[in-house]
């Protein structure tokens, strides 16, 4: 058996060359990711010990392999499988420390472990993305909103002017009376045809909504549009106040 085999755990990179004499070396990277899998491979030097940090041998039978790794703090037990040529399926045991864990090994190819780390970082940047635009979208729907115009922003009766296409009209917005009988006369406009209606009240009764000509329903909660373009992008002068 020849090739080397990592597994990635948070910040931890694990590494492991077997040879085919059963010779096998681990090496564990911790903080900034690999740029050049060739630096990696230099570390793995049989009659090097500083350049592992651990080593033992290993035994294969059909598609069972274990081994044992000691370093200078102690032993770790790997007992595991050969999924397939390029995959292992480890089980491990830390007698150092009585930490298990079972991991997936994947053989190194030019830069795989680079690759790896390329691909998380780019499902953390598309996560930072998708959460940073809805941020913005919310900021710009939050200023469209604040400056839409509805009928309990104006009073009296004025003139609709369209930003968009230049459309204008005169409307009512609020006229009410004083006194005993008080009256008001509440403009309305339809959300189908956009057309502008004033409807007559008593003062803080607020007529049910109504049905325009054109069957379409009457509101004062919606933001107000332009008739012809239906943009909501309109501004309102007053005209008669009372």
């Amino acid at each position: 058996m020849e090739g080397t085999f990592y597994n990635i755990r948070g910040e931890v990179t694990n590494l492991l060359r077997f040879y085919d004499n059963n010779i096998v070396l681990g090496v564990w990277i911790k903080g900034n990711a690999i740029e050049d899998i060739s630096l990696v491979l230099k570390w793995f030097n049989i009659d090097n010990p500083k350049a592992h940090r651990s080593k033992g041998h290993y035994e294969i039978i059909d598609n069972s392999l274990q081994f044992e790794v000691e370093s200078e703090e102690g032993v770790v037990v790997f007992n595991g499988k050969l999924l397939n040529p390029s995959t292992l399926r480890l089980k491990y045991e830390s007698l150092i420390n009585g930490f298990r864990s079972i991991d997936t090994y994947t053989i190194v190819s030019s830069n795989s472990i680079v690759d790896k780390r390329s691909r998380i970082n780019s499902k953390l940047s598309d996560f930072v993305h998708y959460h940073f635009s809805r941020y913005i979208y919310k900021l710009i729907s939050r200023k469209l909103t604040r400056n839409l115009l509805y009928f309990y922003h104006i009073t009296g009766g004025g003139i609709i002017e369209c930003f968009n296409c230049g459309y204008n009209e005169e409307i009512t917005a609020l006229f009410h009376g004083f006194g005993n009988n008080p009256w008001s006369n509440l403009g309305y406009q339809c959300q189908s045809c956009g057309k502008f209606h004033e409807v007559k009240s008593r003062w803080n009764n607020n007529p049910h909504a109504s049905i325009c000509e054109c069957g379409g329903l009457m509101s004062r909660e919606e933001p107000i549009f332009c008739p012809k373009c239906r943009s909501k992008q309109v501004k309102y002068s007053c005209i008669i106040l009372t």
